[in-house]
Protein backbone atom coordinates (compact mmCIF):
# COMPACT_ATOMS: atom_id res chain seq x y z
CA UNK A 1 0.00 0.00 0.00
CA UNK A 2 3.36 2.33 1.17
CA UNK A 3 4.30 1.25 -2.64
CA UNK A 4 1.00 2.68 -4.18
CA UNK A 5 0.91 6.07 -2.48
CA UNK A 6 4.50 6.82 -3.52
CA UNK A 7 3.69 5.53 -6.47
CA UNK A 8 0.85 7.91 -7.06
CA UNK A 9 2.28 10.84 -5.46
CA UNK A 10 5.38 10.70 -8.01
CA UNK A 11 2.88 10.51 -10.85
CA UNK A 12 1.33 13.48 -9.40
CA UNK A 13 4.47 15.21 -9.65
CA UNK A 14 5.45 14.23 -13.01
CA UNK A 15 1.83 15.21 -14.34
CA UNK A 16 1.08 11.51 -15.38
CA UNK A 17 -2.26 10.70 -15.91
CA UNK A 18 -2.41 7.57 -17.73
CA UNK A 19 -0.58 3.77 -17.45
CA UNK A 20 0.43 3.56 -21.19
CA UNK A 21 4.01 5.56 -20.67
CA UNK A 22 4.15 6.60 -24.26
CA UNK A 23 1.00 8.67 -24.13
CA UNK A 24 2.29 10.31 -21.12
CA UNK A 25 5.52 11.53 -22.82
CA UNK A 26 3.17 12.57 -25.71
CA UNK A 27 1.74 15.00 -23.30
CA UNK A 28 4.14 15.58 -21.36
CA UNK A 29 6.00 17.06 -24.68
CA UNK A 30 3.03 19.95 -24.64
CA UNK A 31 2.38 20.37 -20.98
CA UNK A 32 4.89 19.44 -18.06
CA UNK A 33 7.94 19.05 -20.40
CA UNK A 34 7.39 21.40 -23.33
CA UNK A 35 10.67 22.67 -24.69
CA UNK A 36 12.40 19.33 -23.24
CA UNK A 37 11.48 16.65 -25.26
CA UNK A 38 11.77 17.21 -28.51
CA UNK A 39 11.15 14.26 -30.58
CA UNK A 40 9.51 11.25 -29.84
CA UNK A 41 8.80 8.15 -32.20
CA UNK A 42 6.00 5.23 -31.55
CA UNK A 43 7.49 2.72 -33.70
CA UNK A 44 10.70 2.09 -33.10
CA UNK A 45 10.66 3.75 -29.99
CA UNK A 46 12.43 6.93 -29.50
CA UNK A 47 12.49 9.89 -27.14
CA UNK A 48 15.39 12.96 -27.06
CA UNK A 49 15.08 15.72 -24.92
CA UNK A 50 17.25 18.07 -23.39
CA UNK A 51 16.03 21.05 -21.79
CA UNK A 52 16.84 25.17 -22.61
CA UNK A 53 19.35 25.09 -19.93
CA UNK A 54 21.31 22.25 -21.08
CA UNK A 55 21.96 23.62 -24.37
CA UNK A 56 22.76 27.23 -22.98
CA UNK A 57 25.49 25.34 -20.45
CA UNK A 58 26.52 23.39 -23.39
CA UNK A 59 27.22 26.55 -25.64
CA UNK A 60 28.57 28.72 -23.30
CA UNK A 61 31.18 26.40 -22.13
CA UNK A 62 32.05 25.22 -25.84
CA UNK A 63 32.91 29.13 -26.53
CA UNK A 64 34.54 29.95 -23.57
CA UNK A 65 36.37 26.44 -22.73
CA UNK A 66 38.35 25.23 -25.35
CA UNK A 67 39.89 21.96 -23.52
CA UNK A 68 36.42 21.18 -22.72
CA UNK A 69 35.26 18.26 -24.99
CA UNK A 70 31.84 15.84 -25.25
CA UNK A 71 31.46 11.91 -24.25
CA UNK A 72 28.78 9.87 -25.94
CA UNK A 73 27.97 6.28 -24.79
CA UNK A 74 24.81 4.27 -24.75
CA UNK A 75 23.66 2.03 -21.63
CA UNK A 76 20.99 -0.46 -21.55
CA UNK A 77 19.05 -2.27 -19.02
CA UNK A 78 17.64 0.63 -16.89
CA UNK A 79 14.37 0.37 -18.14
CA UNK A 80 11.45 -2.17 -18.76
CA UNK A 81 11.23 -3.22 -22.44
CA UNK A 82 7.68 -1.53 -23.73
CA UNK A 83 4.78 -4.18 -24.35
CA UNK A 84 3.86 -4.07 -28.01
CA UNK A 85 0.03 -4.30 -29.81
CA UNK A 86 1.01 -7.86 -30.77
CA UNK A 87 1.74 -8.84 -27.13
CA UNK A 88 5.70 -8.81 -27.64
CA UNK A 89 7.47 -6.87 -26.10
CA UNK A 90 10.19 -4.48 -27.53
CA UNK A 91 13.68 -4.64 -27.91
CA UNK A 92 15.95 -3.15 -24.94
CA UNK A 93 15.68 0.52 -24.22
CA UNK A 94 19.02 1.86 -25.00
CA UNK A 95 19.82 5.69 -23.01
CA UNK A 96 22.35 7.63 -24.94
CA UNK A 97 23.67 10.32 -23.22
CA UNK A 98 26.35 13.15 -24.28
CA UNK A 99 28.36 14.48 -21.28
CA UNK A 100 29.93 17.57 -21.50
CA UNK A 101 33.20 17.75 -19.50
CA UNK A 102 35.64 20.37 -17.96
CA UNK A 103 38.72 20.19 -16.26
CA UNK A 104 36.37 20.90 -12.86
CA UNK A 105 32.69 18.81 -13.71
CA UNK A 106 30.97 16.83 -15.64
CA UNK A 107 27.66 17.47 -16.86
CA UNK A 108 24.81 15.84 -19.25
CA UNK A 109 23.86 17.84 -21.68
CA UNK A 110 21.85 15.79 -24.48
CA UNK A 111 19.66 12.52 -24.21
CA UNK A 112 17.95 9.98 -26.28
CA UNK A 113 16.29 6.91 -24.68
CA UNK A 114 15.56 4.47 -27.70
CA UNK A 115 14.69 0.92 -28.91
CA UNK A 116 16.23 1.23 -32.20
CA UNK A 117 20.20 1.26 -31.67
CA UNK A 118 21.40 1.52 -35.66
CA UNK A 119 23.38 3.89 -37.19
CA UNK A 120 20.81 5.78 -38.79
CA UNK A 121 18.53 6.61 -35.40
CA UNK A 122 21.80 7.75 -33.31
CA UNK A 123 22.87 10.06 -36.58
CA UNK A 124 19.64 11.58 -36.46
CA UNK A 125 20.33 12.37 -32.98
CA UNK A 126 23.23 13.53 -33.39
CA UNK A 127 22.48 15.95 -36.55
CA UNK A 128 19.38 16.85 -33.77
CA UNK A 129 21.57 18.31 -31.19
CA UNK A 130 23.14 20.70 -34.14
CA UNK A 131 19.69 21.28 -35.87
CA UNK A 132 18.77 22.93 -32.70
CA UNK A 133 21.43 25.73 -32.75
CA UNK A 134 24.64 23.65 -30.61
CA UNK A 135 28.18 24.20 -32.01
CA UNK A 136 30.02 20.90 -32.97
CA UNK A 137 32.21 19.88 -30.09
CA UNK A 138 35.92 20.28 -30.64
CA UNK A 139 36.88 16.85 -29.43
CA UNK A 140 34.43 13.47 -28.32
CA UNK A 141 35.68 10.62 -26.50
CA UNK A 142 33.55 7.12 -27.12
CA UNK A 143 34.19 3.60 -26.70
CA UNK A 144 35.30 0.82 -29.04
CA UNK A 145 31.75 0.75 -30.43
CA UNK A 146 32.13 0.55 -34.46
CA UNK A 147 28.53 2.61 -34.95
CA UNK A 148 29.65 5.37 -32.38
CA UNK A 149 32.29 5.74 -34.15
CA UNK A 150 30.86 5.88 -37.55
CA UNK A 151 28.47 8.14 -36.54
CA UNK A 152 30.32 10.81 -35.08
CA UNK A 153 32.71 11.08 -38.10
CA UNK A 154 29.52 11.68 -40.29
CA UNK A 155 27.88 14.12 -37.79
CA UNK A 156 31.08 15.90 -36.70
CA UNK A 157 33.94 15.34 -37.98
CA UNK A 158 32.40 16.02 -41.62
CA UNK A 159 33.56 12.38 -42.99
CA UNK A 160 31.72 9.79 -44.58
CA UNK A 161 32.64 6.69 -42.25
CA UNK A 162 35.69 5.94 -40.04
CA UNK A 163 37.67 4.57 -42.33
CA UNK A 164 37.47 7.90 -44.02
CA UNK A 165 38.34 10.26 -40.44
CA UNK A 166 41.39 8.15 -40.20
CA UNK A 167 42.62 8.41 -43.53
CA UNK A 168 42.50 11.75 -43.64
CA UNK A 169 44.56 12.04 -40.51
CA UNK A 170 46.78 9.46 -42.00
CA UNK A 171 47.47 11.83 -44.78
CA UNK A 172 48.11 14.69 -42.96
CA UNK A 173 50.24 13.05 -40.16
CA UNK A 174 52.01 10.82 -41.66
CA UNK A 175 52.04 11.62 -45.63
CA UNK A 176 52.18 14.93 -44.83
CA UNK A 177 49.87 16.35 -47.54
CA UNK A 178 47.79 19.50 -47.24
CA UNK A 179 44.27 18.59 -45.85
CA UNK A 180 41.64 20.12 -44.14
CA UNK A 181 41.66 18.69 -40.54
CA UNK A 182 38.21 17.33 -39.20
CA UNK A 183 36.15 19.68 -37.45
CA UNK A 184 36.10 17.56 -34.47
CA UNK A 185 38.31 15.13 -33.23
CA UNK A 186 37.37 11.84 -32.02
CA UNK A 187 39.00 10.20 -29.29
CA UNK A 188 38.94 6.60 -28.07
CA UNK A 189 38.84 5.98 -24.23
CA UNK A 190 41.51 3.83 -22.83
CA UNK A 191 39.76 2.54 -19.93
CA UNK A 192 37.52 1.15 -22.45
CA UNK A 193 40.01 -1.65 -23.82
CA UNK A 194 39.01 -4.68 -21.24
CA UNK A 195 35.95 -4.86 -22.97
CA UNK A 196 37.19 -5.66 -25.85
CA UNK A 197 38.74 -8.57 -24.36
CA UNK A 198 42.28 -6.50 -24.31
CA UNK A 199 44.76 -6.79 -21.39
CA UNK A 200 44.75 -4.19 -19.22
CA UNK A 201 47.89 -2.15 -19.31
Amino acid sequence: MLRKAKQQEMDRRLELKHCDPILNINIAKYESFAGIIRNIGLHPFFCMYWTEEQKIFYKTVMNRNHSSFLTIDATGSFAKKLKLINKEKSPHIYLYQCVLVTETTSIPVFQMVSTKQDASMITYFLLAILADGAPLPRMTVTDFSKALLMIMSKAFANCADTYCYMQTLYNIVILEKQENLPSCYIRLEPFHDFKMGLPSR
